[in-house]
């Protein structure tokens, strides 16, 4: 669902008229633009719309430029298509922190800048998007086993039929 609303916010955007950013060609734009609803969605867990301040500085100091590869040269020039989209955020959303995000956009816009062409987003050595990897150490269920949703069918019967499990 996720991802659907990333590509779902995104096209939104690109359909706007305040999407043309001079410089950048519509796909650099999309790509910008995916990638910061991605760092808002998926990393940190919230709509961009929803932010405040300290999100945002969160979002362009740790979660963006992991986005980036280091020393990417599209995120040097992603200072206007940022700046774009959280103006378009404003003029068809509800931002509750609109003027927080609006006094520190600049600053935060300057700050994924320089983390990108530093290289220090990679220097821990995480992967985009962070996280650890989850081992799952619960034993598979087999087909005749008792179904583990606690209905008392078989599994076979139960939820493998709905693709559970």
């Amino acid at each position: 669902m996720t991802e659907r609303k990333v590509l779902l916010d995104a096209a939104a955007f690109l359909d706007a008229a305040r999407s043309h950013v001079p410089g950048l060609s519509r796909d650099e734009v999309r790509t910008i633009t995916q990638r910061l609803l991605r760092a808002c969605y998926l990393d940190l867990g919230k709509a961009p719309r929803l932010l405040d301040d300290q999100d945002l500085g969160i979002v362009m100091t740790e979660h963006l430029p992991r986005r980036f590869a280091a020393k990417d040269p599209l995120a040097a020039r992603a200072r206007d298509a940022l700046a774009e989209y959280f103006e378009f955020l404003f003029e068809h959303a509800v931002v509750p922190h609109a003027f927080e995000i609006r006094s520190s956009l600049a600053d935060g816009i300057d700050a994924f800048v320089a983390v990108v062409r530093s290289g220090r987003a990679h220097a821990d050595g995480l992967p985009r998007g962070g996280g650890e990897t989850i081992e799952h150490r619960a034993e598979k269920t087999g087909r005749n086993d008792p179904c583990p949703c606690g209905s008392g069918k078989k599994f076979k019967k139960c939820c493998m039929q709905l693709g559970r499990g």
